[in-house]
């Protein structure tokens, strides 16, 4: 449910995490939410605690607190802390389901520094595993530093659609998020060309003028209805182009933009549910939203 009524912030202490912290807490007081943070302690040093009897719950549940009161200050209620030993990924899903949330905020890499994954491990996990919204703050977000005191500066809210029921749930849900945000709504669908070898190419060309004014019948009675029913002001953006081109345009000229992606229930041409996602992180440099239906 957006905007959310319980987040969840998984942090390892890195300044990644700093970050999706700062947001979370943010996020939760411009909503009145109710805030958890999780960390998952690294096996092996799970481990070498246990071997010189070290009680390592205790020691960072503390260092859970001190961290998110050096990153967030007072919070309006003592935040919900969580220490789990357990696969991160696998943790951060479960204790979501369990504690009822309705968005897990988590940056996309901690203290690793592999270039592969490109999101780093946990978080491609979680993306591809998790049943409730999750919001990915990418480690290089320029305007992370330059929020105010809430989240009132993010927006406007850009939301990839297209067709499917999800998509259109997600931008359903996007609206009342930009609501509570006090920011409008772009509606971006994206109508890529037909890949063809160059002998067709001149049938490719008529193929997809069809299907962008096929397309733009179709989201312009789609985009009414969502407009209707929304209080933020709404607007439906057609292009052509591959999708993850067509998002990353929409984005360059918003520095405080929050993507909204649904996350596909099957594989597309672009590969795996959660593939798009991905690349907007990776390629734009903006928070992405990733809804998934209930």
């Amino acid at each position: 449910m957006l905007p959310p009524r319980r987040v969840l912030v998984a942090v390892d202490f890195s300044r990644t995490s700093r970050l999706a912290l700062d947001v979370a807490t943010k996020l939760a007081r411009h909503c009145s939410s109710e805030l958890h943070v999780i960390h998952v302690p690294d096996p092996a040093i799970a481990a070498a605690a246990a071997e010189a009897r070290i009680d390592l719950h205790a020691e960072a549940r503390d260092e859970v607190q001190r961290f998110a009161s050096a990153v967030a200050g007072e919070y309006q209620t003592a935040p919900h802390i969580h220490v789990v030993d357990g696969d991160a990924a696998q943790v951060i899903v479960d204790i979501a389901q369990r504690e009822r949330i309705d968005l897990t905020v988590i940056g996309t890499r901690g203290h690793t520094e592999a270039v592969w994954p490109a999101l780093g491990t946990i978080a491609e996990q979680v993306i591809r595993h998790s049943l409730t919204p999750v919001l990915l703050i990418p480690q290089d977000w320029e305007a992370g530093d330059r929020l105010g005191s809430d989240v009132s500066r993010i927006g406007p809210v850009i939301v990839g659609m297209d067709m499917t029921c999800p998509s259109i749930t997600a931008a359903a849900e996007a609206c009342r998020l930009a609501a509570a945000l006090n920011t409008r709504v772009t509606l971006v669908h994206a109508v890529p060309p037909p890949q063809v070898s160059d002998r067709w190419q001149h049938l490719a060309v008529t193929a997809a003028e069809r299907k962008y004014a096929e397309s733009s019948a179709d989201y312009a009675r789609v985009a009414q209805a969502i407009q209707a029913a929304s209080t933020v002001p709404t607007a439906l953006s057609i292009a052509r182009g591959p999708v993850v081109d067509v998002l990353l345009d929409a984005c360059k000229a918003e520095r405080f933009g929050l993507v909204v992606l649904a996350r596909g229930t099957r594989p597309h041409d672009y590969g795996a549910p959660g593939s798009v996602v991905t690349r907007v992180l990776t390629m734009g440099h903006v928070p992405v939203l990733m809804h998934v239906a209930a």
